[in-house]
């Protein structure tokens, strides 16, 4: 049984489970949310830290329980960070003794890979059955790696600077290692070598062929490049860095040429995929591994490979091809959800306070489409939409404009164009949205141009205008 200081600490580690992320002078801070109750066994010293204001306790009224946790107040996070500070300087060099095995680069390596945004929350580890896509995940499923993150965590625990606990919030169950920021940042000062940023651009290197490969046996050119794109702005790569490690699978017979994302095919082929999986591993994740532990430098090996072409800007490519990027696919669907939901209500407002009633006795095949859908909520556990109308499609849409025509607008041709112009809507933008399929810039103008169309058409009549 701990004191009521270890009980403290304990919770106000522990909260970290799950993280409220809130903004703070242009910042992103993430606060404790909560430690579940039944985790805290000494309950005396429960309630005299409720008492004293330290500590208190909330419900959490969700699936897959409801679960009443325990939350450090705000004066009792400032009187536990102190505290945490403070053990933490007292047990300094005990903990450089005991981390003598683990390499500092490997400390580092754990400690900012994470298995959450607040860079607190560390996953127990599953048996990886399929090639990880990212290289950092590939490296921490190392059996050494595993062993030493395991101890790792062994050590924090032992001096209760870090929580293992139960994540409430998921069907599954989840158990996982919580840190603190301060355990976070005392870590990462003292016993902690980051990795150099070329070390880190390889790894993207890496997590960008893995990804990118299993889209290169699409023949859908667009699709390729248009996620060809998406993975080079992810990672934050330009097109020479591929181009650098292709051109050395090139010469080893295991794929096509650099040809880059203005060629009229796919950027490069992979000719044998079990060589190039291979040599990824050899060449990238067994050298960073050995670098890690200790056991020699990681070398970029690729620069004297590298593309002698001339090869264009990622904006540049990104404008001759029309390619969009994941926040303009994003702004997109965003402006799509909101004029979705104002067609609804000029639909409903146009058609009178009785339309329900309306729809059901002159369009019952539509509004019976509604209740299926809404009884397949039901039948699921899903809450259910309170407004019918929100299982419309835009083919509803089209059906009660049509049937109601001269309700929308007095002029046969203005009625067509408006069909047209939600035709064009659903077939350039809602469906390749909704679909995943490729979109491009022109689909976007097309989409976009059609709901300036539509909106303006719908403030007109609204205001009672022709």
């Amino acid at each position: 049984m701990g004191s009521k200081e270890d009980v403290l600490l304990r919770i106000y580690i522990g909260q970290n489970i799950r993280s409220i992320p809130y903004r703070k002078n242009e910042q992103i801070i993430y606060k404790g949310y909560g430690i579940l109750e039944s985790e805290i066994r000494e309950s005396k010293e429960v309630k005299k830290l409720m008492s004293e204001g330290l500590v208190r306790g909330k419900y959490l009224p969700t699936e897959p329980v409801s679960a009443r946790l325990l939350v450090t107040t705000e004066k009792g996070s400032e009187v536990a960070s102190a505290l945490l500070k403070r053990r933490l300087e007292e047990k300094k060099s005990e903990l450089e003794a005991k981390f003598k095995d683990i390499p500092k680069k490997v400390l580092g390596f754990i400690i900012e890979n994470s298995d959450s945004d607040s860079g607190l929350i560390y996953r127990v580890p599953e048996p990886l059955l399929t090639l990880e896509k990212r290289a950092e995940k590939r490296i921490l499923s190392d059996s050494r790696m595993l062993i030493l993150r395991d101890k790792l965590f062994r050590i924090l625990s032992e001096y209760e600077f870090c929580v293992k606990t139960w994540y409430y919030l998921s069907h599954d169950i989840l158990s996982g290692y919580v840190i603190s920021p301060e355990v976070r940042e005392f870590l990462m000062e003292n016993f902690a070598t980051p990795l150099s940023t070329e070390e880190r651009k390889i790894m993207d290197i890496y997590s960008f062929l893995v990804s990118i490969m299993h889209y290169l046996h699409s023949n859908d050119i667009d699709l390729v490049r248009q996620q060809f794109y998406r993975l080079l702005k992810q990672y934050n790569l330009e097109e020479n860095d591929i181009a650098a490690v292709v051109q050395a699978t090139f010469k080893k017979g295991i794929t096509s040429e650099y040809y880059g994302l203005l060629y009229d095919g796919k950027p490069f082929e992979i000719k044998d995929l079990s060589r190039f999986e291979k040599y990824l591993e050899n060449e990238i994740i067994k050298p960073m591994m050995d670098n890690l532990l200790g056991k020699g430098e990681f070398k970029y090996t690729f620069k004297e490979y590298e593309f002698n072409a001339q090869l264009r800007p990622l904006s540049e490519v990104k404008e001759k091809l029309g390619l969009l990027s994941d926040d303009e696919i994003e702004d997109f669907y965003t402006r799509l959800r909101y004029f979705e939901n104002e067609l609804r209500e000029f639909l409903k407002k146009k058609l009178g306070k009785g339309w329900l009633k309306r729809l059901k006795n002159e369009l019952p095949e539509v509004v019976g489409k509604w209740e299926e859908r809404k009884k397949d909520d039901e039948e699921k556990g899903k809450e259910p939409e309170k407004d019918l109308i929100k299982y419309a499609d835009f083919g509803d849409y089209i059906e009660i404009i049509k049937k109601y025509k001269r309700g929308f607008t007095s002029n046969p041709i203005e009625c067509g164009e408006i069909i047209a112009h939600l035709k064009d809507l659903v077939d350039f933008g809602r469906n390749p949205i909704a679909h995943a399929r490729t979109i491009t810039q022109k689909d976007i103008h097309v989409a976009g141009r059609a709901m300036d169309y539509l909106e303006n058409w719908m403030e007109r009549k609204s205001k009672g205008t022709s």
